[in-house]
């Protein structure tokens, strides 16, 4: 209201890939395979012979995944172990997100920047990244095929944008879309229906 009075409009920083590992979702997670929380977050078997699912690494160059000991399975994080990347695949997770989304646009809110918009959903088979050729989307000798830039992201954004458009003025989705390709950095926009800016 204050910033209102004075012109300012405010945009909030949401981080929809991941949370803290302290976050009451992933404490919850890690009390079990049965918690209510569980598949929210990106959990696998070790691979055949042991070790880490696949051969994703996280942003340090080091594998993406932690073993939970307990309960004998890994989970993902393209960060850090303290930044557990949430699973997209599950429809909660989409709910709890619009929950958030509306809370703050309701608040007045003049939109959103949206953290690693372009890496929430992850491939289902969790199949390993392919080596790239040395270029600015290789990270650590591996094509982000599979570990992020997935097409079924922009169907969030479509969603997101629907929900935006209902408030007047319409809500600002802003996203941090990493990808250094001009026709995959566009189809962030949609057909004006995803992101009205990326960078």
């Amino acid at each position: 209201d204050e910033a209102a009075q004075r012109g300012i409009k405010v945009v909030l920083d949401l981080v929809p890939n991941h949370t803290s590992s302290e976050h009451p979702w992933f404490v919850d997670a890690l009390s079990g395979r049965g918690a209510p929380h569980r598949d929210w977050y990106v959990w696998s078997d070790p691979a055949e012979g042991g070790g880490p699912p696949n051969n994703w690494l996280d942003a340090t160059g080091q594998p993406a995944w932690s073993l939970d000991e307990a309960s004998g399975q890994y989970y993902l994080h393209n960060f850090l172990p303290e930044q557990p990347d949430l699973n997209w695949w599950n429809p909660a997770v989409h709910g709890a997100f619009e929950d958030i989304l509306r809370y703050w646009f309701d608040r007045g809110i003049a939109g959103i920047r949206i953290d690693v918009a372009h890496s929430l959903y992850k491939d289902r088979l969790l199949r390993d990244d392919p080596p790239a050729e040395v270029g600015p989307e290789s990270r650590f000798g591996l094509s982000h095929r599979y570990s992020m830039n997935r097409p079924e992201v922009h169907e969030v954004y479509q969603a997101w944008r629907k929900l935006a458009d209902t408030y007047e003025p319409p809500r600002l989705l802003l996203g941090e879309t990493w990808v250094l390709d001009t026709g995959r950095l566009a189809a962030f926009y949609g057909g004006d229906d995803e992101l009205q800016l990326a960078f």
